[in-house]
């Protein structure tokens, strides 16, 4: 996996953290 597409994914999940606030999505970003 590229650093970029880790980036994007990060930030894909962030902003599913932000939006959901749920734990579920916590973990799976961690």
């Amino acid at each position: 996996m590229s650093n970029k597409l880790g980036a994007l994914l990060g930030k894909q999940c962030f902003r599913l953290l932000l939006i959901s606030n749920r734990v579920k999505w916590g973990q799976k970003c961690s």
